[in-house]
């Protein structure tokens, strides 16, 4: 699978978080929506380049009809980059 700009500049922000403690600057990564975010989030984690924990993704409002996701808030600390993602980014 090739890898989109933005899911790019995701993992490395992933990493950056996972390795070097800093927080993901979710404004720079120019996501419309947290429905956005989930979108690229869930084919990144189908694709094994990264884990999102249970609760990571918090469920709200109604599915998106361009993303096909229905997501109100989306917590950082639960998303974590993966060697294969690391692999990408290099």
């Amino acid at each position: 699978m090739e890898l989109e700009k933005l899911d790019l500049e995701l993992l490395k922000a992933i990493y950056e978080k996972d390795n070097h403690n800093k927080s993901i600057d979710w404004e720079s990564l120019n996501f419309e929506s947290n429905n956005h975010k989930a979108f690229h989030l869930e084919k990144l984690e189908r694709n094994g380049y990264i884990s999102i924990e249970k609760n990571t993704l918090i469920p709200g409002g109604q599915r998106d009809p361009k993303y096909g996701t229905a997501v109100a808030m989306v917590w950082s600390e639960g998303i974590h980059i993966l060697e294969k993602g690391k692999k990408a980014i290099r």
